[in-house]
């Protein structure tokens, strides 16, 4: 069924008008390859560096779907500018398609859509897009660093909505993903 999502969104968005269904690829992997060669040729190679990546990167570590805001902030220079901004909500808007998160769009939440993606985004083959979870768990920390977890506790909606409760809620998952339990343990006072 996913393979059938992922052609039906492409075929929606238009992301290819020369795409024929007599020729499509016999694997997800080939598709979902095909559809990234499409949107990433290859002089926009900074830009999936820049954003998709991380935030792929950052989908693949996360513990529950994630903030559009948190996506939005990622590796976010001091002074993003306009080229920056547009570049990025460019990107988030790919992002959404590529995880079909129509039902949590009024929370503005995303999550990989499926395990096949996951898979291949992790893919020993995929030399062009690869991306390792870990660099989504370093991700994943640095951000939670920036944001600060003092005082936000565990309370509040079953999902975290914003990155703050997203950082109070999973930082010290994200240390431990990484081998940093000494982060992840607190200090005793003699």
């Amino acid at each position: 069924f996913q393979y059938a999502i992922v052609v039906a969104d492409a075929l929606h968005e238009d992301e290819d008008p020369s795409m024929s269904l007599d020729s499509l690829p016999a694997q997800i992997s080939k598709l979902y390859m095909q559809r990234f060669c499409l949107t990433f040729p290859t002089d926009t190679l900074d830009q999936w560096q820049n954003h998709t990546k991380p935030m792929l990167a950052a989908l693949l570590a996360a513990q529950q779907p994630l903030p559009v805001a948190l996506l939005e902030a990622l590796q976010r220079p001091p002074n993003p500018g306009t080229k920056w901004t547009v570049q990025r909500q460019d990107h988030i808007r790919f992002v959404q398609r590529m995880c079909h998160c129509d039902y949590e769009v009024a929370t503005r939440l995303l999550r990989l859509s499926h395990k096949s993606f996951a898979d291949w985004l992790q893919d020993d083959g995929n030399k062009q897009f690869r991306i390792g979870r870990r660099e989504g768990h370093e991700l994943m920390e640095s951000l939670c660093g920036k944001i600060g977890i003092r005082g936000i506790g565990n309370s509040g909606p079953r999902l975290a909505t914003t990155p703050q409760q997203y950082a109070a809620r999973y930082c010290v998952t994200h240390w431990r993903a990484l081998g940093r339990v000494q982060c992840a343990v607190p200090k005793t006072v003699p």
